[in-house]
């Protein structure tokens, strides 16, 4: 299995999957008032409430794909407005097109404040192995 990561900013946790087991670790993980604003005003630079539920490239924009593949689910609310959008990032696409590179920014944000919170070190370092 791939390793998973979901981060639920209401209730302050972060449930771990590691690469290869089934079995889950939930650590305690709160984002402050500025992290939660800087994800915030990222996702309405561009739209995000704009965006479908199920983001999909045009095979229009594509240039070519790369592995390994990553998934994503993001649900951000805004009051009484929520938008939800899940992807799987697994294209190369042409310089223009910026709605796949502006996700891969905020998940690129989203997880460099995970990664910057010392609880992270809690969970175990991660495996890997080549063939």
């Amino acid at each position: 299995s791939v390793p998973t990561n979901v981060l639920d900013t209401v209730s302050g946790t972060l449930v771990h999957t590691p690469l290869g087991n089934t079995a889950s670790i939930t650590i305690s993980l709160r984002l402050t008032d500025d992290e939660l604003e800087s994800v915030y005003q990222k996702a309405i630079s561009f739209g995000f409430f704009d965006y479908p539920s199920k983001f999909i490239i045009p095979a229009t924009q594509l240039i070519g794909y790369h592995s390994p593949a990553s998934s994503y689910q993001l649900s951000i609310t805004n009051g009484k407005m929520t938008n939800s959008v899940t992807w799987t990032d697994d294209t190369m696409t042409k310089p223009g097109y910026k709605k796949a590179d502006q996700l891969r920014e905020l998940m690129n944000l989203i997880n460099k404040i995970i990664q910057s919170h010392p609880e992270i070190q809690q969970l175990p370092e991660p495996k890997a192995g080549c063939v």
